[in-house]
């Protein structure tokens, strides 16, 4: 400066911001140079070459940078100061957003568009707008003086808010600028050149008797002048339901909430990436959304004045897409994906997966009865459908039971009907034998493949009957022959028999032997060679006779020669522990309970709760497996009987 008069003027050496979600910055001027040191929370010191080749220091919701001669504090929130040194001083701008609106006090005055209520004194009271810059000083300025407990400084060693104030100092209230100049003629001219004008920018040099300082503050309120104005341009508000909640295969509809802060403003509304079947009418600003798809969605309403400034409105989508008549379960944990929320969803018992679009194969598992066929019902119907039961067997196809076909007489038996599990057979009377077709019985000519009689056979239906040769008599047993007249055999030289017919010595056999060509000796007649019919199985021939034996599973009839099955599960124990016996022609079949598996030696339990496919336990509930069977229970918040479990809110 070119006097050596002492300036009257306030001069900012440092500055300090602070907003509740974020650090306390303190931009400091150097005693010594035209520098600045940045100190964040009172300890953490920081200067220009922390902030060099364009870095950023960042910290919660709030970031400082720097560019040329000018440090920028942004905070997340929109608001952000711009401090720029100047010789021997700062210049703080500060640039606001709307959501401050209303809600600041103090020096900076009351930010609502109202000037009128800008000098709100902190009891409440106003100061009038057309107050003297004197009474402003003293009755509203004054008023926000604050004490060392609230300053937001940190101050070197020794030091404290009193060294940086002066109470006695008044400023000067003069409008006469040739007055506040006095002697500084020279700096009056310079600044009325560069000044142009402006009463600020002349009572700023007048006061600092720096002309860099004045017009630099000129500068800097034109531009604060400017920005504030495209502050006072709003964008025009739009809003709306915040979540959207949606139902595949039906309609949603809404409208949206559209304002303009400016009030004179053309507002244009528009959307981005409207899903198929949804539109917005611009006039009534009402969105329709006929909900065909539910995935893949993510869209967004716009609304932008003649300024060209927008705002954005992008709702929340839940989801509910439950496909089958599944519900949607909103109380649970949503399932987030790409950005769309989805409702968890509670399928019935066909169906499965995230949207109950997977259906279960309930025919796994084989729930119908052995060898039953069984079918998934069409849609949307649930559970699955059993063919009828096997041929002899009756029930519904899950449980099929034997039909005795000998009780009911539904059974095509010529005489004696067998019943067995799922069918039966037909047996025939003595003399009699099972026609190939398995049902009729015909008359056995025992003469010819049994040949019981000793001397002469004669056949008759159902039986037979024995006749003696001349001379001989039938025996009580109605099947040998004695001599009517007999001899000594052995002085006859007869093997077996000697018989006088028609007073001829004659040599006879027993039955089973037949007279050799010497007509006196006999021979063992091969019953099993002569007649390979004689027994039903096995044939043994014997001296005189032969008998007869049956394969394993059959047991010999009381004819002799024919074989009856045996009913090996009339004995309890000849299966072991968890299986039924199945009696079958000539043989048997142990087969396990239902829950129980054969392993080669025993039946073992099945763990159904290790197979998905062999329980219907719900997903939201627990299987517990017990000998032969399981049983599921509902977690804990849910409620039903385990195949289906529903909420308790």
């Amino acid at each position: 400066m070119n006097t050596t008069e002492l300036a009257k003027g306030t001069v900012y050496t440092a500055f300090a911001l602070s907003k509740n979600d974020s650090e306390t910055v303190q931009i400091t001027l150097s005693d010594t140079t035209n520098t600045v040191s940045i100190i964040v929370n009172k300890n953490s010191t920081y200067n220009d070459s922390n902030l060099a080749n364009g870095n950023v220091l960042s910290f919660n919701n709030l970031e400082i940078s720097k560019s040329e001669t000018k440090y920028l504090i942004s905070y997340t929130s929109g608001i952000s100061a711009e401090i720029e040194v100047v010789t021997g001083t700062l210049i703080l701008s500060l640039i606001t957003s709307p959501s401050l609106l209303g809600i600041t006090k103090g020096l900076l005055g009351t930010y609502n568009g109202n000037v009128t209520d800008d000098f709100l004194r902190p009891d409440g009271t106003y100061l009038n707008i057309n107050a003297t810059d004197e009474e402003i000083f003293h009755n509203f300025g004054q008023l926000w003086h604050i004490n060392a407990s609230s300053s937001l400084f940190s101050y070197s060693h020794g030091m404290g808010p009193s060294n940086y104030s002066d109470p006695s100092f008044i400023p000067n209230f003069s409008k006469d600028i040739n007055k506040i100049f006095g002697n500084n003629t020279q700096i009056r001219d310079e600044a009325i050149k560069l000044c142009n004008g402006d009463a600020n920018c002349l009572f700023d040099a007048a006061e600092t008797l720096s002309i860099s300082i004045a017009v630099t503050s000129k500068n800097t309120s034109k531009a604060i002048a400017t920005t504030q104005t495209d502050i006072n341009r709003f964008p025009p508000v739009i809003s709306g339901q915040s979540i959207f909640n949606v139902t595949y295969g039906q309609t949603f509809s809404t409208t949206l909430n559209i304002s303009d802060p400016n009030g004179n403003e053309t507002v244009i509304v528009g959307s981005i990436n409207l899903p198929i079947g949804a539109s917005l009418n611009n006039q009534t600003y009402t969105f329709t959304w006929n909900v065909e798809t539910y995935q893949n969605i993510s869209f967004e309403f716009f609304a932008t004045n003649s300024k060209n400034l927008s705002s954005v409105f992008k709702p929340a989508i839940i989801m509910c897409y439950c496909a089958n008549n599944g519900t949607c379960e909103y109380s649970t944990e949503l399932n987030s994906v790409n950005n769309i929320e989805y409702a968890v969803c509670e399928c019935n018992n066909a169906w499965a997966g995230a949207y109950c679009t997977e259906r279960v194969n309930e025919c796994e598992g084989n729930p119908c009865y052995e060898n039953v066929e069984c079918t998934l019902p069409p849609e949307p119907a649930t559970g699955y459908l059993c063919g009828p039961c096997p041929d002899g067997l009756q029930g519904d196809g899950v449980k099929c039971f034997d039909v005795n076909e000998c009780e009911t007489g539904a059974n095509l038996c010529n005489q004696t009907c067998i019943n067995t599990i799922g069918n039966y057979s037909c047996q025939c009377n003595s003399g009699f034998k099972l026609d190939m077709n398995k049902f009729d019985c015909h008359d056995i000519d025992e003469c010819i493949t049994s040949q019981p009689c000793h001397q002469i056979c004669k056949n008759s239906y159902g039986g037979y009957s024995c006749d003696c040769k001349p001379g001989f008599t039938l025996n009580s047993d109605n099947k040998t022959c004695s001599a009517s007249v007999s001899c000594n055999s052995t002085e006859h030289n007869c093997a077996q028999m000697c018989a006088v017919i028609n007073n001829t010595i004659t040599c006879s056999c027993r039955i089973g032997y037949s007279l050799a060509a010497d007509q006196s000796t006999c021979e063992d007649k091969d019953e099993c060679a002569i007649n390979h019919e004689i027994c039903a199985h096995n044939c043994t021939n014997t001296p005189g006779s032969y008998y007869c034996r049956c394969q394993s599973g059959y047991q010999l009839s009381s004819d002799g020669t024919s074989c009856r099955d045996i009913n090996e599960c009339s004995n309890s124990t000849i299966c072991q522990e968890n299986s039924i016996c199945i009696n079958t022609i000539g043989s048997y079949i142990c087969s396990c309970v239902e829950g129980f598996v054969a392993n080669g030696i025993r039946c073992t339990d099945i763990d159904e709760c290790t197979r998905p496919d062999l329980n219907n336990c719900a997903s939201n509930a627990s299987c517990t497996n017990y000998p032969g069977r399981y049983n599921c229970f509902c977690n804990s918040g849910f409620e039903g009987n385990g195949v289906t479990c529903t909420g308790v809110y």
